[in-house]
């Protein structure tokens, strides 16, 4: 496991691949305002 972020820290930036196959980067979010993080278990997984 990865060292947990502290509360008001500035979030490492990141690019993801969503399903469909696109590519999300925090800096693109970022360019245009705010980004929330929002982290949940995954569908049908247990938790």
């Amino acid at each position: 496991m990865r060292d947990m972020i502290d509360v008001g820290a500035t979030a490492p930036l990141f690019e993801l691949e969503a399903s469909d196959g696109e590519r999300y980067r925090l800096s693109d979010a970022l360019a245009e305002g705010h980004a929330l993080r929002i982290f949940y278990p995954g569908n049908n997984t247990p938790g």
